[in-house]
């Protein structure tokens, strides 16, 4: 029974491709994400978002690429994931809740090339091999 939704599911779709048909079902001016902050945001927005983001890191990375995301809990999390999605990487979220002993040991077998830090997470994780200044990209 628990996999019947597996079954019943079109799985050989991306995650930008399940939210552009999310999209089109519910309508693009539905509120897709929403948080305390920045209010909602609706599919046209989120799409338009992550769009214009994928162009802005496709050419920092390869599609098939893992890369780690380290972004508050946020709209702008869903865009970026999006985002990464849209340009053909696979996204890894990292949470600044694990520490940065763990987050960087994570990070250590290069399973993911590059990472994305905001300012308000790395200040938390009050590491400065976390800083948005460093370089997180492995060659």
């Amino acid at each position: 029974m628990s996999d019947l939704v597996f079954r019943t599911t079109n799985a050989d779709r991306t995650l930008f491709e399940a939210v552009v048909d999310a999209a089109r079902e519910h309508g693009y001016a539905r509120v897709a994400l929403q948080d305390p902050v920045s209010g909602k945001l609706s599919y046209r927005k989120l799409l338009i978002g992550a769009r214009a983001l994928a162009e802005k890191l496709s050419p920092m990375v390869a599609p098939g690429e893992a890369v780690g995301l380290l972004v508050p809990n946020a709209n702008g999390a869903g865009v970026a994931l999006l985002a990464l999605s849209s340009a053909g990487c696979v996204p890894a979220m990292l949470n600044f809740t694990a520490g940065a002993t763990n987050i960087l040991a994570g990070l250590k077998p290069r399973a993911c090339k590059a990472s994305s830090p905001r300012a308000p997470s790395s200040k938390k994780v009050g590491s400065k091999n976390l800083s948005p200044r460093s370089k997180w990209k492995w060659n």
